[in-house]
């Protein structure tokens, strides 16, 4: 009788560590798709986007050139071209929050030696990891 109920706790502990391995293998590889997002941003979209941005106002502003009957004064294009900071500013923006974003993903925890022996089969999951050293960052607010 106790041999099955042994039996039984070890396959119950099989079972949950099994599922919580499950459960670790889909958050890191939705962490790593957000990652590959973010780093697809920081390397073609967000550089592609102000290169366009900024190849169609010099193209409209030269159509515009030859629309008037007068140049432009170096103090008009002065002024244009401030304005245009605030546009090209977006997106550097958009780069440096995806950059941010991809720093918060991308940290490895450094982890004390000899873990296996600080950890207790028989307390819930959380305690022994948070005595480890491994915290959930979506649990402390830093995701």
């Amino acid at each position: 009788m106790i041999d099955a109920a042994i039996k039984l706790h070890n396959s119950q502990v099989s079972n949950a560590v099994i599922d919580a391995k499950h459960e670790l293998i889909r958050d890191f590889q939705d962490q790593m798709a957000r990652t590959k997002g973010n780093l697809k941003l920081l390397t073609g979209t967000a550089v592609t986007d102000v290169t366009y941005l900024a190849k169609v106002d010099g193209n409209i502003e030269l159509v515009g050139l030859f629309q008037d009957e007068e140049p432009p004064t170096v103090d008009d294009e002065i002024k244009k071209l401030r304005a245009r900071e605030v546009e090209y500013g977006r997106g550097y923006k958009r780069f440096d929050s995806a950059l941010a974003a991809l720093k918060t993903k991308l940290v490895v925890p450094s982890l004390k030696k000899n873990i296996l022996d600080e950890i207790n089969i028989n307390e819930p999951m959380e305690l022994s990891t948070a005595r480890i050293g491994i915290l959930d960052l979506l649990e402390c607010g830093k995701s």
